[in-house]
């Protein structure tokens, strides 16, 4: 199982972000991330799709995700993971 955590980095707090900073999990595989998720103590329903399915990490939830074994990654390298998996689903969509 491969899950990335990216930096963790500050954020405007705003009425559905209310915590001055943010960091994202994502995975290999939509399965992979879920199944992670769970373990740490994320509901799967806080999954995001867009651009890829990730989630959003507080900070405590950054360093549990970084305990229980994801992966660190720059900010940079999530940023290209996500440039591939769009690249991938317009590839998928031309046929």
């Amino acid at each position: 199982m491969t899950v990335f955590v990216d930096e963790l980095r500050p954020w405007p707090k705003t009425k559905s972000w209310p915590y001055g900073e943010v960091a994202h999990l994502s995975a290999s595989t939509v399965p992979e991330l879920l199944e992670f998720a769970r373990r740490i103590g994320l509901r799967p329903r806080w999954m995001q799709n867009d651009p890829v399915a990730h989630f959003d990490l507080t900070r405590g939830m950054y360093f549990k995700a970084l305990a229980a074994g994801a992966t660190q990654i720059t900010n940079e390298a999530m940023v290209e993971r996500v440039k591939l998996a769009r690249s991938r689903r317009k590839r998928a969509r031309r046929g």
